[in-house]
């Protein structure tokens, strides 16, 4: 979220209000430069705020790293959570996962009171640990559903990441003309065997004088084998 007026800190107001000029819009080129810019800068910090379990430790960690409260925090802990997902990480993820809500609900917070969210994060955290149940059911169904989308969005990566896989794998099997060896032999249609098994028996009966009958008998067997292709 660009600054503006609404958004700058107290210390902004308490100079000149008047002197105050809303900053435009940034471009998609710009915002990407300014989050690449802070991960470079930041990115250790924001990894080791993404594994902090207790509400009174994250709360020291922003207060000694207050830059890191704003949206490109929050932006590069979803990555995170994408990313640990992908490679099965599980309890991981859901541990970023519960970081990056906490971030959001910061930046909510920052939104709705017309502050800078460096400003207010102490009161999230003071709000959070002496919640009603109703601000506690608020945050643990948020913290579900972003996790349901990050399941969704880690396994889309993986779908693609496979499919761009399976056509690296058929490209290199290309052979000439373009064809797939593979795709070839399993169009083939299934091969059958017919034999013909032709018997022909010849007997021959000779008699001679001396009364003594020879019978010889020839049998000759031919098999023909054909393959075809149905």
């Amino acid at each position: 979220m660009p600054w503006n007026v609404d958004t700058l800190s107290k210390e902004g107001f308490s100079k000149s209000v008047l002197n105050v000029k809303p900053v435009k819009e940034e471009t998609e080129e710009e915002k990407e430069q300014k989050h690449k810019t802070f991960v470079e800068k930041y990115e250790k910090q924001i990894k080791h705020f993404g594994m902090l379990r207790r509400w009174d430790d994250s709360q020291k960690f922003l207060s000694d790293n207050p830059d890191l409260v704003c949206e490109e925090t929050a932006n590069y802990l979803v990555i995170m959570c994408i990313d640990l997902e992908v490679e099965e990480k599980h309890a991981l993820m859901e541990q970023v996962a519960h970081q990056t809500i906490v971030m959001q609900f910061i930046l909510e917070l920052a939104k709705s009171l017309k502050v800078d969210p460096r400003g207010c994060f102490r009161q999230f955290f003071s709000k959070i640990k002496t919640a009603d149940q109703q601000y506690q059911d608020a945050f643990n169904d948020e913290l579900e559903s972003f996790k349901e989308r990050v399941r969704g969005r880690a396994k889309i990566r993986i779908e693609k990441a496979m499919k761009e896989y399976e056509e690296e794998e058929k490209n290199k099997r290309l052979g000439p003309g373009g064809l797939d060896p593979v795709e070839v032999y399993d169009s083939l249609p299934p091969v059958h065997t017919h034999t013909h098994t032709h018997t022909h028996t010849h007997t021959h009966t000779h008699t001679h004088t001396l009364s003594l009958t020879h019978t010889h008998t020839h049998t000759h067997t031919h098999t023909h084998t054909h393959y075809t292709h149905t």
